[in-house]
């Protein structure tokens, strides 16, 4: 057996780290665009069946709840930028790496 690679590989970032990353306004407009989506898009294109007719209902029902995951990420990115320090390091109870 050849040597191990697992020291070779990089971890993949997940979604959440990137949007972190990201400007506050990436996740202002995932959160419009998820709520245009689950609200009007989806039921529009599942009108025409009778058997989705639920669907459609809970998707207009809960179209506020990925919009607020979303919205929830524009307040920690945009409190990060405006207090100058890692809020999300702090609320995932890590430590800072920068010196206070």
């Amino acid at each position: 057996m050849k040597g191990s690679r697992v020291g070779n590989r990089k971890r993949k970032q997940s979604v959440c780290h990137v949007l972190l990353d990201a400007p506050w306004w990436v996740s202002a407009l995932l959160a419009l665009a998820s709520y245009v989506i689950f609200n009007a898009a989806v039921p529009a294109a599942m009108a025409a069946n009778h058997v989705l007719r639920g669907v459609v209902t809970m998707n207009r029902l809960f179209a506020w709840a990925p919009a607020t995951m979303f919205a929830f990420l524009v307040l920690l990115v945009g409190g990060d930028n405006y207090l100058g320090r890692s809020l999300t390091i702090v609320l995932a109870g890590g430590e800072e790496s920068q010196a206070a």
